[in-house]
């Protein structure tokens, strides 16, 4: 038959002293830090988050300058592109502007120059 608390209540009546002992034993174990353990403290928890917080700053700041420092030397190579490229489109235009009506194969030889061999062969096919 299952008395419920009453049966739980009459085993704690009926060892007294052993739970007294095992309380003197293990209750300064378990609110005491044993030996050589790790304690940290709310400013230490704070400081360390700071710590973590900083050293992460100082990894995506690196990453972006290590990032930044390319940036003009590949600027520079876009604008020598452009710049090129603009200069060949001038003188092609150019060329193609200052037809020599009495040496067409000529101009043509000039205006063919430089130029991707799908354009060469459409000069030749007209």
């Amino acid at each position: 038959m299952n008395r419920g608390w009453t049966d739980i209540e009459s085993m704690l009546t009926r060892f007294p002293a052993t739970f007294e002992v095992l309380d003197n034993q293990l209750f300064p174990m378990v609110a005491a830090p044993p030996c050589g353990a790790l304690t940290l403290s709310r400013g230490g928890l704070l400081a360390g988050s700071a710590v973590a917080a900083l050293a992460a700053v100082a990894v995506v700041l690196g990453i972006l300058l290590f990032g930044a420092r390319g940036e003009p030397a590949r600027e520079r190579a876009d604008a020598a592109d452009r710049n090129r490229a603009e200069q060949i489109a001038r003188d092609y235009s150019v060329g193609a502007a200052t037809v020599d009506f009495q040496n067409l194969d000529a101009w043509l030889g000039k205006l063919k120059t430089g130029t991707v061999p799908d354009l060469s062969a459409k000069f030749d096919s007209t």
